[in-house]
């Protein structure tokens, strides 16, 4: 596990679980053997309880909990049981990684997501086959291929010599027509790679291997925020980039007043928001009350005017002579 997949790992940790920190998830990281000296894995970061973590490989070895008999048919593990599964450094030995990813899916609980690392570049080391390299657009394609969202794919360029790419996909929620049409689709993709005759028999075995069900609960990770970890490694990388071409120094410091920039200027056009508002408002009930006060006007008028006219009738002509006399008109 080199430096950079393995910190990458903990940027994904940080953006998408935290929120999960104290919610039991079911983990598996798919080739999670640690060759020769290496002394780094995924477990470091999510072997945390009250998380559960399995090392799986087609292979024993150090950090493997589960060793799968067939890398295209899991039957070591079951359809609708993994809330988060991890890959690093596995996908470019795969011959026929687009079978595997129907395995990687099923697996997972509605809901459920997949982190998924890889290298975009580097040289040649075979374990014991190097077949694949993976840019954004290929690694989106294999989720929509898989039935599934993306909610981040990025790659690292320039950075080592592998320029890790990451593929980052959550499951929907399916209907029981899109559940079934998943379930034929993988189980042709299995049948493809057998060395059996296909029959009709053939088929339907491989169409109930291990269906879904779609009865058990989602998974906890199904809200997490599509894009949210494709941002913070843009800008990690933009910032090294710049730095590593001279263009800009950007310190610690600049980096984290970038930050708070940024923060600020949310916070501003928020708070811009909310005065357009306020006064939305006010202008609402200064015409509200003109409204109520003109009424108020209107009645009193009409009152006055009444009274007046009572008070005339009360005193007959008696009053309006002697208003005439003290006029000087009697």
């Amino acid at each position: 596990m080199h430096a950079s997949s393995h910190e990458m790992m903990g940027e994904f940790v940080d953006v998408h679980l935290a929120d999960a920190r104290t919610t039991p998830l079911e983990i598996v990281d798919f080739g999670a053997q640690m060759i020769g000296a290496e002394q780094a894995s995924y477990r470091t970061h999510l072997a945390v309880a009250p998380w559960n973590y399995r090392g799986i490989d087609i292979v024993e070895g150090r950090n493997v909990d589960v060793v799968l008999a067939d890398p295209y048919r899991w039957s070591e593990l079951p359809s609708e049981s993994i809330d988060l599964f991890v890959s690093g450094q596995a996908f470019e030995h795969i011959e026929h990684f687009w079978v595997t990813i129907f395995e990687v899916v099923r697996v997972l609980k509605p809901g459920g997501i997949t982190a998924i690392i890889a290298p975009s570049s580097g040289y040649e080391h075979r374990f014991p086959v190097d077949c694949w390299r993976f840019y954004p657009d290929g690694f989106a394609a294999l989720a929509r291929y898989a039935q599934c969202e993306v909610v981040d794919v990025f790659a690292d360029w320039g950075n080592g010599d592998w320029g890790d790419a990451i593929l980052v996909l959550r499951k929907p929620v399916w209907s029981d027509d899109e559940r079934a049409r998943f379930d034929r689709r993988a189980g042709i993709q299995r049948l493809m790679l057998s060395d059996q005759a296909i029959s009709a028999a053939l088929i339907a075995d491989e169409w109930q291997f291990q269906p879904q069900s779609g009865v058990g609960p989602a998974s906890p990770l199904a809200s997490v925020r599509a894009g949210a970890l494709t941002d913070r490694l843009t800008l990690r990388r933009d910032r090294r980039v710049a730095t590593e071409i001279g263009e800009a120094e950007i310190g610690e410091a600049e980096f984290a007043e970038a930050a708070r920039a940024e923060q600020l200027a949310s916070l501003e056009s928020r708070t811009a928001q909310l005065s357009a508002d306020n006064d939305a408002l006010r202008a609402a009930l200064d015409e509200a009350q003109r409204a109520a006060t003109a009424a108020t006007d209107s009645t009193l008028m009409k009152s006055y005017g009444a009274a007046r006219a009572k008070i005339a009738d009360a005193a007959g002509d008696r009053g309006r002579a002697l208003y005439k006399k003290l006029r000087g008109r009697a």
